[in-house]
């Protein structure tokens, strides 16, 4: 015959397997340390985005340029779990669970992705890939931007090419950079601007049927006009982090252009000098690399019908002239007239 346990006894029993249950499924996980250290936009037409391929379940990713209303899934190889804050890393969790987690919002506050190995916020390494998608229910504008420059006035302007409405009845056309919004309009190409040179402006096309359906470029902005003379000129640049900077220029003469540093140091992870044989970035190359991390002395001549260079300068994430870390770039340009 079984013995029934006192009432006080199976209360205190009962209380013990219900914090141990608690105890299994806390939840509410909280990392300190952020990977990527960038913050990471949704492909706003809908498609998976890829915050990195190498989180590990002890990190948090940032996730900006957030829709109101909208809902996101968020995944993590391996099965991981998934804790999502708002507002900031250590905000509220607004959901939570195994991989994929679903997030609707009601803001435009930034989302921080908490991965961890499992409920009870157990943490691990090891490389996993995360990824971030708007979940949209329509058919967005199909629309293509082309820059064109005004160098006289120092001025640009935009072409924006609505080719396909989507499912939309019509479209606006917005943008950032102070000039009028073209309200309700269909297929066809349409010029805003001008705009002051090197200032970067985000056209929206504005779904009218649903909001979260707009086409977004990305932060639009003219390419500088080329430097035309021959000089000898000098320059000094002192790069930062994660540029992608452009130099154009010209003999504005019969006489080719010629380049010498004389002085730069670059990193030798990620940082990478372009010099192209012509007026943009679709001319051969005539260098690519960093040099060994030394630019100096580094020489090149143009051969081309326009007399022109470019110099393209990509830079890494860290380690950069503007930290001290590097020398800043310093060359002469100048034509051969022989």
């Amino acid at each position: 015959m079984r013995k029934r346990l006192p009432t006080l006894a199976a209360q205190l029993l009962l209380g013990l397997f219900l914090v141990a249950g608690t105890a299994h499924a806390q939840g509410d996980c909280l990392n300190t340390a952020q990977f990527p250290a960038n913050t990471v936009v949704p492909n706003a037409n809908g498609t998976v985005t890829e915050i990195s391929t190498c989180v590990f379940p002890e990190e948090y990713s940032a996730i900006t340029g957030i829709l109101n209303g909208a809902t996101y899934e968020f995944t993590v190889s391996g099965d991981g779990y998934i804790t999502i804050r708002s507002g900031t890393f250590t905000g509220a969790v607004v959901a939570q669970g195994t991989s994929p987690v679903q997030v609707t919002t009601d803001s435009n506050a930034d989302l921080f992705a908490h991965y961890t190995i499992d409920e009870t916020c157990a943490q691990g390494t090891g490389c996993r890939i995360n990824t971030v998608q708007v979940l949209l229910d329509c058919t967005l504008p199909t629309v293509a931007y082309e820059i064109v420059l005004d160098c006289e006035n120092l001025e640009f302007s935009i072409l924006v090419d609505v080719s396909d409405l989507g499912d939309a009845p019509s479209v606006d056309i917005e943008n950032d950079g102070g000039v009028a919004t073209i309200a309700d309009v269909g297929v066809g190409v349409y010029e805003i601007g001008p705009f002051p040179q090197l200032q970067g402006v985000q056209v929206v096309v504005r779904h009218n049927g649903d909001a979260l359906c707009s086409a977004v470029s990305p932060i639009l902005v003219n390419d500088p006009c080329p430097v035309v003379g021959c000089g000898p000129d000098s320059y000094s640049y002192c790069f930062g982090n994660n540029e992608d900077q452009l130099f154009f220029f010209s003999s504005g003469s019969e006489f080719p252009l010629a380049i010498q540093f004389f002085q730069g140091t670059l990193d030798l992870f990620g940082d990478v000098l372009t010099i192209y044989n012509g007026p943009d970035v679709g001319s051969p190359i005539l260098f690519q690399g960093n040099n060994g991390g030394d630019l100096t002395d580094l020489f090149a001549i143009s051969d081309n019908p326009e007399n022109a260079l470019t110099l393209q300068l990509v830079t890494s994430a860290a380690n950069s002239c503007q930290d001290a870390v590097h020398a800043a770039l310093e060359w002469e340009v100048v034509c051969l007239e022989c």
